[in-house]
């Protein structure tokens, strides 16, 4: 699923730009040792990586108001890979 950037006032300032802002919850924060862990040592901010990762569902949060319902749930990391992003080959062959 791709994330898009929304704009407006109903979404929190989250990866903020002139183009809109990320959803809130959609960041993931690493402290020290996964950083050097998962080889992000030299990283810099801007740099694209591609996430890998297994997932379990922590908690389930159901809301219903008039006319509307809401699912949110938290998802506990178990085990993440990080690696480059790689050049679309197709691009790259046939532009």
């Amino acid at each position: 699923m791709r994330i898009e950037k929304q704009r407006g006032e109903d979404y929190p300032e989250v990866g903020h730009d002139n183009e809109g802002h990320y959803p809130y919850g959609t960041r993931l924060e690493i402290e020290d040792d996964m950083v050097m862990g998962l080889g992000l040592d030299d990283a810099k901010a801007g740099d694209q990586v591609m996430l890998r990762g297994v997932a379990f569902i922590a908690t389930i949060n159901e809301t219903e108001t008039p006319g509307e319902e809401k699912k949110c749930m938290t998802l506990q990391l178990t085990d993440l890979e990080v690696s480059p992003v790689l050049p679309d080959r197709a691009e790259d062959l046939y532009g």
